[in-house]
C-alpha cells in the first residue's frame, strides 16, 4: 500500500510539474520503497530522469534549505516539510504519505522479551538513528526515555547517520 501511495505521489508529483528531469530528497527508510517505485515510474516513463537522494531528514532540509535543487521532499517526519513551507520554500502544502513506527529488532537475540532485553549485560551496543538529524532516532530516544530505559543504557549507544545506517550496523554486527 505505501508503495502503491508513494508511486501515485510521485507521479502526480511529476505530472504537476511536467518535468523532463526530477531530483528527490528522500529519508533513507524509504530506500527499498522508492528505489522500486522509481524503476516502474521510470519502465513507464522512459522519457523522464528521476534521481533520488537519500539522507537523514534532517540533513536533506538543511540542504534544502541552502538552495539544494532538490523537486521533491520525502522525509520520514512531517516537521521538517512544515518548516520549509513556513519559509515559503515549498510549492504547496506538505502531504503525509506514510506513518512509521520503531521497532525492536536484532539479527542475532530474541527480541520477542521486549525493551527489557536492553539493560541485559549481553546486549553490548544499540544503533539507533542520529536523533539530532534523523527523527527515527529522535523518537527512539523519546521513547528509551519515557520507558526510564535512556539513562541505564546510554552507554550503549551508537549512532547511525540515518535509521538506515543504523539497520546496517546490527545487520552486520558492527
Amino acid at each position: 500500500m505505501v508503495k502503491n501511495l508513494l508511486f501515485l505521489l510521485l507521479f502526480a508529483g511529476l505530472v504537476q510539474m511536467n518535468a523532463q528531469s526530477v531530483t528527490i530528497a528522500a529519508a533513507a527508510d524509504l530506500r527499498f520503497a522508492l528505489d522500486d517505485i522509481t524503476k516502474l515510474y521510470k519502465d513507464e516513463h522512459q522519457d523522464v530522469k528521476v534521481d533520488v537522494i537519500y539522507g537523514s531528514s534532517g540533513n536533506l532540509f538543511q540542504q534544502i534549505t541552502n538552495q539544494a535543487p532538490f523537486d521533491l521532499f520525502f522525509s520520514a517526519d512531517i516537521s521538517f516539510p512544515q518548516k520549509l513551507e513556513e519559509q515559503k520554500l515549498t510549492s504547496g502544502k506538505p502531504t503525509i504519505y506514510a506513518v512509521g513506527h520503531l521497532v525492536l529488532w536484532s539479527a542475532s537475540k530474541d527480541v520477542s522479551k521486549g525493551l527489557g532485553l536492553l539493560k541485559s549485560e549481553d546486549i553490548k551496543k544499540i544503533s539507533i538513528a542520529n536523533p539530532e538529524i534523523a527523527p527515527y532516532g529522535k523518537r527512539a530516544v523519546e521513547s528509551l526515555k519515557y520507558y526510564k530505559l535512556y539513562d541505564i543504557i546510554k552507554d550503549k549507544i551508537v549512532k547511525g547517520d540515518n535509521v538506515s545506517q543504523a539497520a546496517q550496523f546490527v545487520l552486520t554486527g558492527n
